[in-house]
């Protein structure tokens, strides 16, 4: 399938064609004119044609929903930008996005989609700040609007499944909500995604890949995706698989510092020591946890004593990082908390767990299958955390 899209003031025109590859022999082709509102209803009409004319069968339509019907054309441009910044990733990405995303239901106020997204953005915004409580507030409200606006929209009815498993804990009601969300919308790598990392928090690795396959296959370019397939296939013992798809996600942001601590742990169980090192110190580099000086030190380290020297060393600098960060405000529990783990210091780590579990972080839901916690596996205190979790064994 190969097409175009052109615009011109307020029309535009989508061009698409069917190519039979071996052969290069054209099955079919069309072009279409339409104003830019009607944008969006384009996708079933070309769906519906290239089905036809290969004589294929379809699934029954699902119901209409807010993603088929006519947007203002300035509501859809704020729209696409909010999603420009929000696929970063990062919390300035999602900060960019909340202010775009609201401009587009400020253009449309009807535009449920846009809240649904809206109600994402916030509520990673609320994860990834302390404190986010007011960014949890503004989430809950933007999805329930998207879901009062279009109860049909998958998109929105996941939001408010996001928002009770990361921060309320309510495990078996959002996982059958996720399900059934997965089961109507199957070709949306957003619903897809988030089922198969609602399941990997779980723990039930298994189930999780073919959700994030399913989520990769719609969205080949998605970061998250691509990241969270590669560590999925790892977990399920397809390692060379699960290293291509992380290595996709690094060369889709070489800035991403979570894609080289997966890389690390799957080169330290690899038992290959010299790659584990570079990603280590790679991840740091980019986290801030290392500073300039630190590559040639703890090259050095392992080159002249091997992994304990470099282990030593290593330690030595998140030390330092640690006094650093303790008395600020604005420091994350959890990220002091995989400081202390990766020091040794599993005392000061639980301390951290334990009133982030008091405060009901969103990201702790991470405990169970997270790989910055696979040190702490062993310890009594680590099972007891996820008993007060009610997290399911």
């Amino acid at each position: 399938m190969e097409g175009s899209v052109q615009r011109s003031g307020d029309r535009v025109r989508i061009s698409a064609q069917l190519v039979r590859v071996p052969s290069e022999r054209h099955l079919w082709a069309e072009t279409y004119e339409r104003s830019l509102k009607d944008t969006l209803l384009v996708r079933s009409e070309v769906s519906s044609e290239i089905a036809s004319s290969v004589r294929a069968e379809i699934a029954p339509r699902e119901p209409a929903s807010a993603r088929e019907r006519a947007v203002v054309p300035e509501a859809y441009d704020f729209y696409l930008m909010g999603m420009r910044f929000f696929d970063e990733g990062t919390l300035p990405g999602y900060e960019k996005s909340v202010s775009y995303f609201e401009e587009a239901t400020h253009s449309d106020p009807n535009y449920a989609l846009a809240y649904a997204q809206l109600a994402e953005a916030h509520a990673n915004v609320s994860a990834l700040r302390s404190p986010g409580r007011d960014h949890y507030v503004q989430a809950l409200a933007a999805a329930r609007k998207a879901t009062e606006l279009d109860p049909t929209l998958p998109e929105a009815q996941i939001r408010e499944a996001d928002l009770k498993f990361y921060w309320d804990w309510d495990w078996p009601q959002c996982e059958g909500q996720f399900a059934r969300s997965a089961q109507q919308a199957s070709g949306s790598s957003d619903v897809q995604g988030h089922y198969g990392l609602c399941l990997e928090v779980l723990g039930r690795y298994g189930e999780a890949l073919p959700y994030m396959e399913n989520a990769r296959r719609i969205d080949p370019l998605s970061l998250l995706v691509n990241k969270s397939l590669g560590r999925l296939l790892v977990r399920n013992g397809q390692i060379q698989k699960g290293l291509e798809y992380l290595n996709k996600a690094k060369d889709l942001d070489p800035s991403d510092a979570s894609v080289y601590d997966i890389l690390a742990w799957i080169h330290e169980q690899q038992n290959q020591p010299s790659e584990a090192i570079e990603a280590r110190i790679r991840a740091g580099r980019l986290r801030g946890d290392l500073p300039e000086d630190s590559e040639a030190k703890l090259a050095y380290a392992f080159r002249t004593g091997g992994m304990a020297a470099f282990e030593q060393e290593y330690r030595k600098f998140l030390k330092i990082r640690i006094a650093a960060l303790q008395h600020r405000a604005d420091t994350s529990l959890l990220s002091m908390a995989v400081l202390y783990v990766k020091t040794g210091d599993f005392d000061e780590a639980f301390r951290c767990l334990d009133e982030a579990y008091e405060q009901r972080l969103p990201m702790l839901v991470w405990l169970k299958s997270g790989i910055a916690w696979e040190p702490l596996r062993k310890d009594p205190r680590y099972q007891a955390l996820l008993r007060r979790m009610k997290m399911p064994e």
